[in-house]
């Protein structure tokens, strides 16, 4: 079956004679699997082991591994965190964060754009809190 992307899956829904035959027939389209499993897809496809996202990540060991397990659910901060553990790309990234229900890094607010250039330069968390510090600008903690 066929993944569609977001805008004609909006368009089809507009026009769908009902949300039951709409999911039906758009199912491996929509989002289904939780935030840790997204995060275990990624943690594979990037060849990374857990402690070492962990690690550097910076999150707390207890927390992170509570939230790669699924007994915690992160916030967008610390979703955020795991992914420059992961050292993913800023597509899979934004990918994750829009999958997790959470606002896209967005290239017209100061703290997102350093944010996003961990995810483009491979920045780690330190020179990024450094960098947002500079700025006077919450840290990602």
């Amino acid at each position: 079956m066929k993944e569609f992307e977001t805008v004609f899956l909006e368009k089809a829904l507009y026009t769908a004679k009902d949300a039951s035959s709409f999911i039906a027939e758009y199912e491996k389209s929509l989002n289904s699997a939780s935030i840790h499993e997204l995060l275990a897809a990624l943690i594979r496809k990037y060849g990374v082991k857990k402690k070492q996202a962990v690690l550097r990540s910076q999150i707390p060991k207890s927390t992170a591994y509570q939230i790669l397990s699924g007994f915690k659910n992160p916030s967008r901060d610390r979703l955020i965190m795991l992914g420059i553990g992961i050292k993913l790309s800023i597509g899979d990234m934004q990918s994750l964060l829009a999958k997790a229900g959470y606002r896209k890094l967005y290239p017209k607010d100061c703290r997102d754009i350093i944010i996003s250039q961990a995810f483009t330069a491979s920045h780690d968390l330190v020179k990024i809190n450094m960098e947002l510090d500079r700025m006077s600008l919450k840290l990602l903690v």
